[in-house]
């Protein structure tokens, strides 16, 4: 029986089992795992949504040789550091990644020249898209990942993370393109995170998360656009990655913060702009202050309500308020 049909029949024969509550299932945190003599079900449970891993057993895989065909400088060592810390493993004593991305295979053919074994470990099932999930083996150790941390080497292993395993997103708030550079859900206390966060972060606790928004997204991203050496960038373009197409867009961005529009007058109050949730605020020094300005704004129609900020009094006007006054929204939104 060739490979395909074993594994056809046998995931088959693991579906119909689950849905006669035949199977074993093992229980572990975050999802389930069925196993089969050449097929393992893995069914992970995220915020997002369900992923189902079809893992592959005794697939051999095959081994290549690819040339150098970049300068190999601190630049290029330090972004295979950071795709090792985001999708990367030690397999036999060297350096392995784990993608389902096929650019990425490219990527690592390019950033570890030498010889690479790849073999293929599963399939990735999720609601938009099916894909192949390869372990790529290179010949290098961990040792060969080590380099000297200066200002263009820790942006280079950040990039390198975010091509692992980050997002690099430009969404819509309110009218407002707000760039977003996020690598949530790591294991900054890892020691292989410690070494980039030691010189990212300046000594401060480590992160839950490492996001940068607004100004400081496109920041980062200009930094990463220039320390890109040129044969990289070009091969970035040829790929169409678009984690790269949105770093490029977002570091030819500029914020244009505009006082109307985020400073509201309202009955010559000036009111600051809150978007999540959305609403007006003015911080006054008394509760008495406050109920002046809410009187006020009661007596033209506007909904307000007092709240404690530290050692101020901040006077809120809610969102469905400003629905109900064109004047206010129009300064607003």
């Amino acid at each position: 029986m060739l490979w395909d049909g074993i594994w056809t029949y046998e995931v088959k024969e693991l579906l119909r089992k689950i849905l006669e509550g035949n199977a074993e299932v093992i229980i572990r945190l975050g999802g389930i795992v069925v196993y089969g003599s050449h097929i393992i079900l893995l069914v992970d449970m995220l915020r997002r949504g369900t992923l189902v891993h079809l893992l592959i057993r005794d697939l051999e895989g095959t081994s290549i040789e690819v040339p150098n065909l970049v300068e190999i400088n601190e630049v290029i060592k330090t972004i295979r550091y950071g795709l090792f810390i985001a999708d990367g493993y030690i397999q036999e004593s060297r350096v392995t990644i784990g993608t389902s991305q096929t650019w990425q295979n490219i990527l690592v053919a390019f950033l570890f020249p030498g010889k690479i074994h790849s073999n293929i470990i599963g399939i990735d099932v999720n609601k938009k898209d099916v894909k192949l999930m390869w372990f790529l083996r290179t010949d290098y150790t961990p040792g060969d990942l080590l380099f000297e941390i200066n200002n263009n080497t820790v942006i280079a292993a950040l990039f390198g993370a975010i091509l692992g395993d980050g997002s690099v997103t430009i969404r819509n708030v309110y009218n407002y393109k707000e760039p977003v550079i996020d690598l949530t859900n790591k294991d900054f206390n890892d020691v292989r995170w410690r070494l980039l966060l030691s010189e990212l972060v300046k000594g401060r606790t480590y992160p839950m998360h490492l996001m940068f928004l607004g100004s400081k997204a496109i920041d980062m991203a200009r930094r990463i656009v220039n320390v890109m050496p040129p044969t990289l960038k070009e091969l970035m373009d040829a790929l169409n990655v678009s984690k790269w197409v949105t770093l490029r867009e977002m570091a030819n961005m500029e914020l244009k913060w505009r006082r109307g529009k985020w400073v509201v007058n309202v009955l010559n109050y000036k009111f600051s702009v809150a978007t999540n949730p959305l609403m007006l605020y003015h911080y006054v020094k008394s509760e008495d202050e406050a109920q002046v300005i809410i009187n006020i704004l009661k007596e033209n129609g506007i909904e307000a309500h007092r709240k404690k900020s530290g050692q101020y009094i901040m006077v809120v006007i809610p969102a469905r308020s400003l629905n109900n006054n064109d004047n206010i929204k129009i300064q607003t939104i």
